[in-house]
């Protein structure tokens, strides 16, 4: 898990960077939900698997409906 600052800070700019790459954005804001840019539902499993590998940390499908935006994803993988 996550405990600092500069580590949520690192996460929010990756989460970023992976959901501009999977919606085909330019830029994604903190607080910008997922399925209001047009994610679908089988982009977030997309994107699950890749927060997965990257942080060796699983997200349940269901928390992140619950959560859809980077802030409050990022705080997931922190608590």
């Amino acid at each position: 898990m996550l405990e600092n600052n500069d580590q949520t800070a690192s996460v929010e700019v990756y989460l970023r960077e992976l959901w501009t790459k999977l919606l085909g954005l330019d830029t994604v804001g903190p607080d910008d939900d997922f399925f209001a840019l047009g994610g679908s539902s089988m982009q977030v499993v997309e994107m699950l698997v890749a927060v997965s590998e990257h942080y060796n940390e699983q997200i349940e499908f269901v928390e992140f409906f619950k959560n859809p935006t980077v802030s409050n994803l990022s705080q997931l993988l922190k608590s």
